[in-house]
């Protein structure tokens, strides 16, 4: 009877279930046992934990290949898992010191897990490696801002001079110059503040001119990213209103 299980046993194991299919299922259980090390972390995707599973494997062949921890790192940080985000970028950082885009996601990441003592020395330090890249002086202001509650005229000053200075380097960065022109209502600097909306209605009118016709204006909202222009005016018209409300 023994015998006739055994052969019953190894047909079902060899016919029904073929050895490379087996080996597939122990396999995938392998994967799927794998993938609990990303799994419920953050907001990542299955698609997520399948690309992060497969740069793992290329980062165990060559672990210090930056490309790979770029990827990684950036997935973790869109995934919303920055703290371990955050640790890839380090790593990047210690391996080549002046890898501009890693700079810019370890503060990326820093300033979303709210980090704001890091996210102030960190943008200092990038300040110095590249003093005119603009978005290191943007997250400078950035974590300014968590120190700066209450609000003083001394804090404020501190973020309009760094806010100042990412203009200068990119002057049709109409989000940061409407940060500039909020902060410099709120120390009442009127007459500055409005010299800011008019270059920032100028910048309007330079880099997104009226369009001719209505193919063209569905056209520039596609491409050209005319609606956040469009939304900037708008912004901007609120604010020249706040100040003529404020003013004495």
């Amino acid at each position: 009877m023994k015998k006739i299980f055994f052969i019953f046993t190894y047909f079902l194991t060899t016919s029904l279930f073929p050895t490379n299919i087996l080996h597939n299922k122990i396999k995938s259980i392998s994967s799927l046992q794998e993938m609990n090390k990303y799994d419920n972390l953050g907001c990542l995707t299955p698609e997520d934990i399948e690309n992060l599973l497969q740069l793992d494997e290329k980062l165990k062949k060559d672990p210090n290949n930056i490309n790979y921890l770029l990827n990684k790192g950036f997935i973790l940080h869109d995934g919303c898992v920055d703290d371990q985000a955050i640790e890839i970028f380090k790593k990047i950082l210690k391996i080549e010191p002046k890898n501009e885009k890693a700079h810019i996601w370890l503060l990326e990441s820093m300033w979303m897990w709210g980090d704001a003592e890091k996210l102030k020395e960190l943008s200092l330090q990038a300040i110095k490696i590249y003093p005119k890249n603009a978005v290191f002086y943007l997250y400078l202001t950035y974590a300014l801002e968590f120190f700066c509650l209450p609000e003083t005229d001394v804090c404020l000053n501190e973020i309009i001079t760094y806010l100042k200075k990412a203009i200068q380097l990119e002057p049709t960065w109409l989000s940061t110059r409407i940060s500039l022109i909020d902060n410099l209502i709120k120390l009442k600097k009127f007459d500055e503040a409005k010299n800011e909306i008019n270059e920032a209605f100028k910048q309007i009118q330079d880099n997104f001119p009226e369009p001719k016709d209505e193919m063209q204006k569905h056209y520039e909202e596609l491409i050209t990213g005319r609606l956040g222009a469009e939304s900037s005016r708008k912004t901007l018209n609120e604010l020249l209103e706040k100040i003529n409300n404020l003013e004495p």
